[in-house]
């Protein structure tokens, strides 16, 4: 078994510019870090720190090289690898919507754990990082040093072997961090966590690792202890040989995929709790943004035009269906689109989902499921201002044997809807938002009743 609880060997990164050539990001760089140890990785700005820790923690495919956590590789199981790993951003990318309290339990409901565990290990470490207090605000009252103990908080719900932590002091005052510092170390020595810090302050390592990495131009230029890098001496080249036997290889892969499969459940369903939770406490914006286009048409076009016999008496028949229909599109569309938009590109809140030990398909479909939801409750609020108001004018004729394919319908279209959500949220960007309305959303609504009818 090897000392080592990260090894990386010859990994490069490289992106191609649009205008022809490559830019080498990382340029083939080679470490081991001890477990156990709090490791330094330092650089500059560009230097390709930020770029690295994407490439170990899953975010960002590697162009090559190799990358073994605890002696599997991550580009094997990025699954299995993000299970023992936690990440603290440099950017804040907790979830606004929710209390401080939330935030820990959501995440360490992604990670499998159950709802029990995951209140206790909140209750410990909103007491150990002094947020206690402020546990039930909500996360966008925080100062940057109550964000910055929450995120660490976070990071660490679900115990992970190996805690990476991306310039974590940059933007704090000097008492914060000394408070983080203390931390750091009081969570590698009680918990035994192998801490990764990146940062270009060269006091934070000297003072807090054992081991360290100077990069730059995306290369190391030296590496090894402080009193190695100080005295120029370089480091000597570390052997390791692992001997497994193949029955044992076997049942821990029988155990992993067991393990996934339950914490993939727990992580899809509170994923989809969450994102209910959020509406649930803005009910009324929903229901007002379900409702009020609508209310407008059904009441021009169903119920006072036609009262003053400017449209004949059978068009409410017309639109009934397409108005339901084009309801749903534009709810399931608007609540997978939008917020998965605003979280890529603003709030990062789905960096914590992606970041979870289950695959980004998972996350898609608890995204789509919640679009799903939220386009069917919108038929149903949209279905009965129709009969309100258009009831005696709408010659419908139903009985209770239609009522489950009734049903299968307002399934399939909302289905639809999440699924063309999930791929507009993902391509557009927040600024190209308002061009949906004029280019797709305000064609459905008034080509509706083609559509649906």
């Amino acid at each position: 078994m090897s000392d080592n609880i990260l090894e990386v060997h010859d990994l490069r990164k490289t992106y191609h510019k649009k205008g022809g050539g490559d830019f080498e990001a990382v340029r083939g760089i080679s470490f081991d870090v001890p477990c156990g140890e709090v490791f330094g990785f330092l650089g500059p700005n560009g230097a390709g720190k930020s770029t690295t820790i994407s490439m170990l923690t899953t975010q960002l495919e590697a162009t090559g090289g190799q990358i073994l956590l605890d002696g599997r590789s991550v580009t094997d199981d990025p699954v299995g690898a993000r299970a023992e790993i936690g990440v603290v951003a440099q950017h804040n990318n907790l979830d606004c919507g929710l209390t401080a309290r939330e935030n820990l339990i959501f995440h360490a409901r992604y990670f499998g754990m159950s709802r029990r565990d995951a209140n206790a290990k909140a209750d410990e470490h909103l007491g150990k990082f002094g947020l206690a207090d402020r546990q039930n605000d909500y996360v966008r009252s925080y100062s940057g040093g109550m964000a910055q103990h929450l995120k660490i908080a976070r990071a660490m719900m679900h115990t992970p072997k190996i805690l990476f932590l991306d310039e974590p002091t940059t933007g704090l005052d000097p008492n914060y961090r000394e408070i983080l510092w203390r931390e750091m170390l009081n969570l590698n020595r009680e918990a035994g966590t192998t801490i990764f810090l990146t940062t270009h302050y060269m006091e934070e390592p000297e003072r807090l690792a054992r081991h360290m990495v100077i990069v730059n131009h995306g290369q190391i230029v030296a590496k090894g202890t402080s009193p190695e890098l100080k005295a120029l001496v370089p480091t000597s080249t570390i052997v390791t040989m692992r001997l497994s036997r193949q029955d044992e290889e076997i049942v821990r892969t029988q155990e992993a995929t067991a393990r996934e499969r339950r914490v993939t459940r727990q992580a899809f369903l509170a994923m989809v709790q969450r994102d209910l939770l959020i509406q649930a406490r803005d009910i009324w914006e929903f229901v007002f943004r379900v409702a009020m286009l609508p209310f407008i048409l059904i009441l021009t076009y169903g119920f006072v035009l036609p009262t003053l016999g400017v449209l004949p008496e059978s068009f409410p028949s017309q639109m009934f269906a397409g108005m339901v229909g084009m309801s749903m599109l534009i709810t399931g569309i608007h609540g997978t689109a939008v917020p998965l938009t605003m979280d890529f590109n603003n709030l990062h809140e789905i960096e914590d989902r992606l970041l979870a030990p289950v695959s980004s398909t998972v996350v898609a479909l608890a995204k789509m499921l919640v679009g799903i939801i939220e386009s069917f409750v919108g038929g149903l609020i949209v279905l009965p201002i129709s009969l309100l108001f258009m009831g005696s004018r709408i010659n419908v004729t139903m009985g209770l044997g239609d009522v489950p394919a009734l049903i299968g319908i307002l399934v399939l279209i909302s289905l639809a809807s999440a699924t063309l959500g999930l791929l507009v949220g993902t391509i557009i960007r927040p600024t190209q938002i308002v061009a949906m309305f004029p280019g797709f959303l305000m064609p459905v609504v008034f080509l509706g009743a083609i559509f649906f009818s």
